[in-house]
């Protein structure tokens, strides 16, 4: 009769759990440009950022303008972005940014 005691999985090895401060962490966002996904640090998105993601060669304040619109999933805040306006980032965030022709 062979008994094997093995006492080495007593030894797991628990996983260390990282406390960062709220303020260190960078957490990630994930939002869509004109149905793009794009991965931002960013707590609140400005209306110049948003447009240069999605038209990186525009030329804010040279008499180009953008409309903005923006939903997010849920309950989350939906609307409008003005030009100089800016929103706080949801998770999942949805944009679409267009040239609004001024005549």
């Amino acid at each position: 009769m062979h008994d094997q005691h093995s006492e080495g999985e007593a030894h797991s090895h628990s996983e260390h759990a990282h406390h960062h401060h709220a303020e260190e962490r960078h957490e990630e966002f994930i939002i869509f440009v004109n149905t793009r996904e794009r991965r931002t640090h960013h707590r609140e998105i400005t209306y110049d950022y948003v447009v240069k993601l999605a038209f990186p060669d525009a030329k804010l304040g040279d008499g180009e303008s953008y409309t903005v619109t923006y939903t997010s999933p849920g309950h989350g805040p939906s609307g409008v972005l003005p030009p100089g306006g800016k929103v706080k980032t949801e998770q999942d965030m949805n944009f679409v940014v267009a040239p609004s022709n001024r005549s």
